[in-house]
């Protein structure tokens, strides 16, 4: 991973970030961030080890001015889709999994993952990370994640 890679994989985005030296995180805007020492982003990017790519649990951040690239959350659907109405954003953790069942591809979309809700008569649908679907009959602990970790960064969905 390069700071240049990055950014052209979040070319769409205000912001972008490196952490663990291999990991790129794209988001409209920060999210719950705190800024730290420079100092404590000390790991050297996998394709580049004259650049620092965060560390454990810190992003090295950088920002676009540029006004056309994404700076906002999406809409949230005004309509039903299919028997789906969009409920809320939840916290996810990966033990247990808010929903049960998942899957991801290159190309999901909303109205992908909710069809496969609908044809697996599956209560709940949520998508994740801009490709996964997880589906499932209830929320994990009535949808009170245990242990989750807030990300600085949020991804889009893009159908």
């Amino acid at each position: 991973m390069t700071a240049a890679l990055c950014s052209n994989y979040c070319s769409q985005f205000a912001y972008f970030g490196l952490e663990n030296s291999s990991e790129c995180w794209c988001g409209p805007f920060l999210k719950n961030s705190t800024q730290t020492p420079l100092s404590e982003c000390s790991f050297l990017c996998s394709g580049d080890h004259t650049a620092s790519c965060g560390a454990f649990g810190h992003i090295s951040v950088y920002h676009s001015s540029d006004p056309s690239k994404v700076s906002n959350d999406p809409a949230v659907p005004a309509s039903p889709i299919d028997n789906y109405t969009y409920a809320n954003c939840q916290v996810d953790s990966t033990m247990p999994r808010l929903l049960s069942n998942g899957g991801a591809a290159a190309n999901m979309s909303v109205e992908g993952c909710l069809l496969l809700a609908e044809a697996m008569q599956y209560t709940y649908a949520g998508l994740e990370y801009s490709n996964e679907c997880w589906l499932g009959n209830a929320l994990a602990n009535n949808g009170e994640p245990e242990g989750a970790r807030e990300r600085l960064q949020s991804q889009l969905c893009w159908s």
